[in-house]
């Protein structure tokens, strides 16, 4: 648990009152115009969430109301934290803050806690107990990591290597299982059998022996389409995988912002294609049935059809900060969730706030 000391002169909580955004009547999909070539508008609702700066956001299910939230990481002039924001009703999302006297960059859950990094090493990360949603505490912090990912019961950091935690017995206080030595780890994606490590210069998968052991099957470089492996995500089958290099347009990187990998054979994956945008930058993508929705910057929020991912097809698409003026900056969509599998797709801006969409191309529903 976390020393009194640490708590004064790390954490300062605030707890600002319910406020709802401003958002747009409900819009039926033909009242609006079509962006470009391109399906019409499916923009349900915003809100401007009053600081700052926004980064990443993720979904949690309040277990004794079944209520959704959304919990997005941010930045202002003397403070960061998470704002929480109430999405049970996406057409009138409602929010609160909750401060750790930090920035936080990304945010994942479990049960009723929030795991939070702030992104670099001089940061401890932090487990927010969410259970009453109007008084979340912190209750433990956790080593610095760049970014975080929990997949059943195990809780995943990485930054100065891959670091693997159970969390099944006591979730605020993890317990090591695994780790590795390898140090500049980016981000991780994980299922039931497989890690995928993005770790800037190169992408490593893993065979999930066990919780607490897993082997190297490969290593994806791929020099000549990309150089700076930032994030990604698998289709469902695990066939193939979709890696974003936010560096990709850059000068002196003049590379593919996500490339498509065929890994139906883990031990020898193969480069299939890719995804390209001359003008922006890609973030981060998640990916369920034959689509793939991708938060790139100031491009915004688009979806590409990828039921024959050697042929991505982009068929919707919402520029969600149209005042940003240099389109390689990073600024515009930072975050995008899909995984509450309830028709709705959650996409953070950094300067505009929280985004809901209605997403007809959705082949999960709740």
């Amino acid at each position: 648990m976390l020393k009194s000391t640490k708590i004064i002169l790390a954490i300062s909580i605030i707890l600002i009152t319910l406020s709802c955004g401003k958002n747009p009547e409900p819009i039926l999909e033909d009242e609006k115009a079509d962006i470009g070539k391109y399906p019409a508008n499916q923009l349900i609702s915003s809100l401007d969430l009053d600081v700052l700066k926004i980064y990443d956001l993720w979904g949690y299910i309040d277990p004794a109301t079944n209520n959704k939230y959304i919990l997005a990481g941010y930045i202002d002039i003397t403070t960061g934290g998470i704002v929480i924001i109430d999405v049970t009703d996406p057409y009138n999302p409602t929010k609160k803050a909750f401060s750790t006297g930090s920035q936080v960059l990304d945010i994942k859950t479990y049960d009723h806690y929030a795991y939070i990094t702030t992104g670099n090493n001089f940061t401890p990360s932090y487990i927010i107990d969410l259970k009453d949603i109007n008084n979340p505490q912190i209750v433990n912090e956790i080593p610095e990591s760049h970014n975080i990912f929990i997949v059943d019961d195990l809780l995943m950091l990485t930054d100065s290597g891959t670091r693997i935690y159970d969390i099944s017995s006591d979730p605020a206080n993890p317990i090591p299982i695994w780790g590795d030595s390898l140090y500049s780890g980016h981000d991780l994606m994980a299922t039931d059998q497989y890690l995928y490590d993005f770790h800037t210069s190169k992408t490593i998968i893993y065979s999930r022996i066990s919780d607490s052991e897993y082997k190297l099957l490969s290593e994806i470089k791929g020099a000549s389409v990309m150089n700076f492996h930032h994030s990604g995500w698998v289709t469902d089958d695990e066939n193939f995988l979709f890696i974003c290099d936010e560096f990709a347009g850059r000068e002196g990187n003049e590379k593919q912002d996500i490339t498509i990998w065929d890994i139906s054979d883990k031990t020898s994956p193969e480069y299939i294609t890719s995804i390209n945008d001359n003008t922006s930058t890609v973030h981060n993508i998640q990916i369920q049935g034959e689509y793939a929705y991708v938060s790139y910057y100031t491009a915004g929020y688009k979806v590409f059809n990828i039921s024959n991912p050697a042929s991505p097809k982009l068929i919707y698409e919402y520029d969600t900060n149209p005042e940003a003026q240099d389109n390689m900056l990073f600024d515009g969509a930072f975050g995008v969730y899909t995984l509450f599998n309830d028709g709705k797709v959650y996409v953070s801006d950094m300067q505009n706030g929280l985004f809901i969409f209605g997403n007809r191309f959705q082949t999960k529903p709740e």
